[in-house]
């Protein structure tokens, strides 16, 4: 950012990748979400660019990596580093909540960490499936990462927060 000197992360999505307007709408939506988030532990976006080639989401830059790959260095988590890093998500999944959004691919890779100095001051990142979810509402809309997705998900009886 030229005004406050501060690191941005930009993620970009090619156009010509995006094969069908439920793409395009995945971006145009995480957008969307994340404009209506303030939480310490939530990526946050700063500008939102679109040109011929490119849509653009601008946000801060967290350069700890994700927390799969952290755990994986560590070739262990321990019972007590489990449990910091719960005790850091749990808060910020009922925040989303409460805002009436549901994340829909929580995951270790969508755990940015906001430094190499501290593996548990996370943020949620990846917000392309999120989705508003009104009290009481089911959605049906199958998504999420095959290896993390919830069991309810898969029914055909409709899933809520």
């Amino acid at each position: 950012c030229i005004k406050t000197a501060q690191l941005r992360a930009i993620k970009q999505f090619r156009k010509s990748k995006l094969s069908s307007s439920e793409k395009t709408d995945n971006v145009l939506n995480e957008y969307k979400v994340l404009q209506e988030l303030s939480h310490p532990n939530i990526v946050k976006v700063h500008e939102f660019f679109e040109d011929v080639r490119f849509y653009s989401i601008v946000m801060d830059f967290h350069d700890g990596g994700d927390v799969l790959n952290t755990v994986i260095e560590q070739v262990r988590l321990t019972e007590k580093e489990a449990l910091l890093l719960i005790k850091t998500l749990l808060p910020v999944v009922a925040y989303l909540h409460d805002k009436g959004i549901i994340h829909r691919d929580l995951k270790p890779e969508n755990l940015i960490l906001a430094s190499k100095e501290n593996d548990y001051d996370l943020r949620i990142a990846d917000f392309g499936l999120a989705s508003f979810i009104k009290e009481g509402e089911l959605l049906k809309l199958r998504c999420g990462s095959p290896g993390y997705v919830a069991p309810e998900l898969l029914n055909d009886h409709g899933y809520g927060t």
